[in-house]
């Protein structure tokens, strides 16, 4: 399938190159994270709505495969997709320094190219927030979702968290990222029409269009995720931050 803003798109071309140029930086926090406190929670949110049985996961937008680790060293055989072939790099440097067997690929979450009904499970998080199209990558996950598979999307409207910092006058912050690399994160995301959604009900929406049916909802995710000795993960700016939410559907 191709692209659905064109392969070579200016904004397609502008969100690789942000992502590709956090790739170093991003994977040494997730890294961290995975191995301090963070995963344990991750893994009490995400394992029990993992169905009985599951074999094969997909883990939409692996990023630097944070979550492709947790679930391949739980016994699922992962797929891990991302847009980034520097992200991609980076993941495969993580699985192979933890000895598991996950198949990367680069992959445009609105266009994936998988035989219908491949997954059991499929897995983002913080993905969708960066897309041009969501909708269509909300489809490909209910065509490449298994009967009776299950789908878990952790997101947050970040897009309309940075505009509401801005439109107030503050500076954008993140430990990790520079200030041209945040100007250019908020002005990337002004041009996403999801960060004009009201999220997650448009997401739900959408989904249950696509087949699915809602098992679980949490309006504020970052409740259950709260660990002082890891940075904070949902911050927009000094005094703005997102509330993270979860959605699990399963197909019909």
């Amino acid at each position: 399938m191709k692209n659905p803003e064109g392969p070579q798109s200016g904004l397609m071309r502008r969100i690789d190159a942000y992502w590709s140029g956090r790739a170093r930086e991003f994977s040494s926090t997730r890294m961290k994270e995975y191995g301090g406190r963070l995963r344990g929670l991750y893994e009490e949110v995400i394992l029990p709505l993992v169905p009985s049985g599951a074999k094969f996961a997909l883990d939409l937008g692996t990023g630097a495969g944070f979550f492709a680790l947790l679930l391949a060293q739980k016994g699922l055989r992962v797929t891990g997709v991302d847009y980034s072939e520097a992200m991609l790099e980076q993941a495969r440097c993580n699985a192979r320094a933890r000895g598991l067997s996950i198949e990367f690929r680069q992959m445009d979450a609105q266009a994936l190219d998988f035989p219908d009904e491949s997954f059991d499970f499929v897995f983002s998080r913080n993905v969708t927030w960066t897309l041009p199209r969501p909708e269509l990558a909300y489809e490909g996950v209910a065509r490449v979702l298994k009967r009776g598979g299950v789908f878990v999307n952790i997101d947050a409207n970040y897009g309309r968290t940075f505009r509401v910092a801005d439109q107030a006058g503050e500076p954008p912050v993140h430990p990790g990222q520079t200030a041209a690399q945040l100007r250019e994160r908020n002005d990337i995301a002004e041009r996403l029409p999801v960060t004009d959604r009201d999220r997650p009900d448009w997401d739900i929406s959408v989904l249950k269009k696509a087949g699915l049916r809602l098992r679980a909802l949490d309006r504020d995710l970052s409740l259950r995720l709260s660990d002082p000795d890891q940075m904070v993960i949902v911050t927009g700016a000094k005094g703005h931050v997102s509330r993270l939410f979860l959605i699990a559907m399963e197909k019909i």
